[in-house]
């Protein structure tokens, strides 16, 4: 992938991606490509060298990848700071980097940190579903290696939080950052959960993204009710998953209209896979008019 400057920064933001790329260190599959869709990791396989990125879309990242040298210098006697397991399944090698093992009574706590918005801890306060995926496949990875492991967690740092935010919201972090404890599987679970995903990544027939790898919105179907002069209102009386809970509310206010708002793939639509302008699915979706 090529790596553009469009707006002129100093080379320095580039070099540093360039000198901190992301390695799997030898195996096929990181555990942050097996738990996404293996249709965007085909697409951009085949399509490498075709694919760019601006820097400037790469700020976070950046951002993400500073931390994680920032505090891996911080690691406390006894702890082991961004360690990379990795093992064999389904005959395929796969890897993945743990931020930080802490020594317990139990065995060891993994943690791994996320650089995110103040609106995803708010959204997801026991975290996003993605990060039990994949700290479960670290904690299977780590016990593959002969780790014990007693425990997982999230540690979040908020990039946009303000004391004023927190005044005004009662679901605002209490902090910056913020330590999230993670369900942790049964090691049955956890290696069933890892050879699927590798048997769908490695299968011939390349599985279409699901709703969730999409970043779905599914359809809301919106109440409009009238003004007195007979025209809609510009903003909806009431949302509704579904239409027939929609049109039963609408009974009881005659005259109104239920207006559908289609769904919307959020992922797909931002580009934010970088590989839309690829995708058959995509423009199968765009030629039949969905969002």
């Amino acid at each position: 992938m090529e790596l553009t400057n469009e707006h002129n920064l100093p080379e320095v933001f580039r070099n540093f991606d360039k000198a901190t790329p992301h390695s799997t260190e030898g195996a096929k599959y990181s555990v942050t490509t097996l738990i996404d869709s293996p249709k965007i990791s085909s697409l951009r396989r085949k399509h490498a060298e075709q694919l760019s990125e601006d820097v400037t879309d790469r700020v976070w990242a950046i951002f993400g990848t500073a931390i994680h040298k920032i505090l891996e210098v911080g690691a406390s006697e006894g702890e082991i700071s961004e360690q990379r397991f990795h093992a064999q399944v389904g005959g395929v090698g796969i890897s993945g980097q743990i931020d930080l093992q802490t020594p317990t009574s139990g065995g060891f706590l993994l943690s791994d940190y996320k650089t995110c918005r103040t609106y995803t801890i708010q959204a997801n306060p026991k975290g996003k579903p993605e990060w039990e995926l994949q700290l479960n496949c670290y904690a299977q990875l780590a016990r593959l290696n002969g780790v014990e492991v007693a425990g997982i967690e999230v540690i979040a740092i908020c990039r946009d939080w303000s004391e004023a935010g927190r005044e005004r919201s009662e679901d605002y972090p209490i902090a910056p950052i913020v330590r999230i404890p993670v369900p942790l599987w049964e090691q049955e679970k956890a290696q069933a959960y890892l050879e699927a995903r590798v048997a769908l990544h490695e299968s011939p027939e390349v599985a279409p993204c699901s709703d969730a790898e999409m970043w779905t919105r599914p359809p809301v179907y919106a109440v409009y009710t009238r003004t007195k002069t007979g025209e809609l209102k510009k903003r909806a009386t009431r949302l509704f998953d579904s239409r027939t809970d929609a049109e039963v509310y609408l009974m009881d206010h005659p005259g109104g209209e239920v207006i559908e708002r289609e769904a919307v793939y959020a992922r797909c639509n931002g580009n934010f896979c970088n590989v839309r302008d690829f995708c058959d699915t995509y423009y199968r979706r765009i030629n039949n008019g969905d969002s």
